[in-house]
């Protein structure tokens, strides 16, 4: 009997063409890789899922907000005050939003400060280097998360030519 494994990809071809067996459940993909091949290692990643957590996270907080209206008013008005410019610039403080998301090893943080940072005006290339001090300051658990970055910068970053 082969292992069961969840697959986030609409691409049922892809992975019958691996010869795996495929199926649909809990409205995600799954596939079974045969016993033989069970140290086979398969990741299938489907374009969208970043925007999809970021969209699943303000449903959320929208939801929030209706349960919470006054608790949450102070936040929101607590977050447009902080995200003024001031010393320090909006993009600037994306870039550090998106610091403590990654040390925090919250992929909705990391979706979400990403796409503000890029809105903001900060490139790719300052993301990353952004992604270094997380990773500096919170170690290796961080680091697993420049995937989500990644993730991130593949959906809303600026497209290559």
């Amino acid at each position: 009997m082969g292992r069961t494994q969840r697959v986030e990809q609409e691409d049922e071809a892809l992975l019958r063409r691996l010869g795996l067996t495929v199926y649909r459940g809990e409205g995600l993909l799954h596939f079974e890789k045969p016993a033989e091949d069970v140290d086979t290692y398969v990741e299938v990643r489907r374009m969208g899922d970043m925007r999809e957590a970021v969209r699943d996270a303000k449903r959320a907080i929208g939801e929030l907000n209706k349960q919470a209206p006054e608790e949450m008013n102070c936040f929101t008005q607590f977050m447009g005050s902080v995200l003024k410019p001031g010393k320090l610039d909006l993009k600037t403080k994306e870039l550090i939003a998106l610091g403590m998301g990654l040390t925090a090893r919250c992929k909705y943080c990391i979706g979400i400060h990403t796409q503000k940072a890029l809105a903001a005006g900060a490139t790719p290339e300052e993301l990353w280097e952004v992604a270094t001090v997380a990773v500096m300051m919170g170690g290796g658990p961080a680091m697993t998360y420049v995937a989500e970055l990644q993730q991130a910068l593949g959906e809303f970053g600026p497209k290559s030519e």
